[in-house]
């Protein structure tokens, strides 16, 4: 009953922060000027980067927009991941009724990444080798497989949910607790990540508005509820310490940034508006998952 009443009062605290943010935002001009929204972006940046190098950057941001996405999507081809990045060129027909607030979250996320994530990460990837961070990485994918599965059945997904329960069994035992991942040998054992917000596209649930959670990254409404969802499926919530808690929590965020230390900045340099590029990005992500 206690972790049932902390999870309400989070979801509280979530719904008055969307309630405050549209408050904000409407409140707000109607009039969006979209070409200046950083001064450290420009023009010039722009037309120094090569179509080659724009493409090579954009894989490399497509490929962790999502933090367990690392190692788990399946590679595009060259001509696939030109075609996407034309794509992404274009505007994305999504709703963003709080532009402001999230606008105002994406630079509260972008200076946190730079003034604090950042470095702790870059020190920790100095001190701790490549092999244990993969290591590390991989123990806490393994123990997030109750919400792949429960994600697979609600989209009646039975042979992925099936391979799910075989990859935690064998990366549990022979992997040693899923620090190894053995199952990598084995495509059958590697489906598609799944997880709440695409299990209710799946049902026909619309999208809703795009909103950028502060340090948690670009959502959609339909997501956020998803998200909401995967908490209460997810092991490390139900550690009786909050500061064991929330240690962990810290601990895997830091080791998943030391990873993928430069794909951030890459987007900011291929970009003329790096939020747009991230909400289109993110849209086109997302809907191509749902219709998977």
């Amino acid at each position: 009953m206690k972790k049932l009443k902390k999870m309400k009062e989070k979801i509280k605290l979530l719904l008055v922060i969307l309630a405050l943010a549209t408050f904000f935002s409407a409140c707000g001009s109607k009039i969006i000027d979209t070409e200046n929204i950083d001064g450290n972006i420009s023009i010039e940046k722009e037309e120094n980067v090569s179509g080659e190098e724009k493409i090579k950057s954009y894989k490399e941001v497509k490929d962790t927009l999502d933090d367990s996405d690392i190692d788990e999507d399946e590679e595009l081809s060259d001509e696939e991941l030109e075609e996407d990045f034309e794509d992404d060129e274009e505007v994305i027909n999504g709703s963003d009724p709080l532009y402001y607030f999230n606008v105002g979250m994406y630079h509260v996320t972008d200076k946190t990444y730079f003034w604090v994530l950042k470095p702790i990460a870059t020190g920790y990837k100095f001190i701790v080798p490549d092999l244990i961070r993969i290591w590390v990485r991989n123990f806490f994918y393994n123990l997030g497989m109750p919400v792949r599965f429960v994600s697979n059945l609600l989209q009646f997904k039975f042979k992925d949910a099936t391979a799910e329960i075989g990859r935690f069994l064998l990366n549990s035992t022979v992997g040693i607790l899923g620090f190894g991942n053995p199952a990598e040998n084995f495509p059958f054992l590697n489906p598609t990540k799944e997880d709440l917000g695409q299990a209710f596209g799946k049902w026909g649930i619309g999208e809703g508005f795009f909103v950028y959670l502060p340090f948690l990254g670009p959502s959609t409404l339909r997501d956020t509820v998803g998200l909401v969802g995967d908490e209460f499926l997810n092991p490390i919530n139900y550690i009786e310490s909050d500061i064991a808690k929330y240690s962990i929590t810290g601990f895997k965020m830091i080791n998943n940034v030391s990873l993928q230390l430069g794909t951030y900045e890459a987007i900011k340099e291929a970009a003329l508006d790096p939020y747009e590029a991230i909400r289109n990005g993110y849209l086109q992500r997302r809907r191509k998952e749902v219709a998977d």
